[in-house]
């Protein structure tokens, strides 16, 4: 079958990694629908917020399918993920908040390291 080399990771392990998917989803969607009620606000953000939290959302219920096939959609996921969460960040610097933004900087981070780490053990069982 087209699949790498399974990853064994705790049944914990797993359950935050679909909490962390549906968080982000939710966060997403939730700041597209603030952009939204907005009256200038960026197609590029709108596209993000809503691509990015429809895809979070997705690899939360497909979680098991996705991080066990051989092509890189695991990656790819988390990439819009940590694009998104940046663009999120940066349009709370631009609405003058105070201190919203720096969460949404640290689960950019994070998602562009699970991006090197996914691709990095795609590599290495390839």
């Amino acid at each position: 079958m087209d699949r790498v080399l399974d990853v064994k990771r705790s049944h914990r392990k797993e359950r935050v990694l679909l909490i962390a998917h549906v968080m982000t989803g939710f966060l997403l969607i939730t700041k597209g629908l603030h952009e939204v009620s907005e009256v200038d606000a960026s197609p590029v953000l709108l596209a993000l917020t809503f691509g990015g939290g429809a895809l979070s959302l997705a690899a939360a219920l497909f979680h098991w399918k996705l991080h066990n096939t051989k092509h890189g959609v695991g990656a790819l996921i988390s990439f819009v993920e940590s694009a998104a969460c940046l663009f999120v960040a940066v349009s709370y610097i631009e609405d003058g908040t105070r201190y919203l933004q720096y969460p949404f900087f640290v689960a950019s981070a994070i998602a562009l390291g699970a991006v090197v780490v996914q691709l990095r053990r795609r590599h290495a069982g390839a």
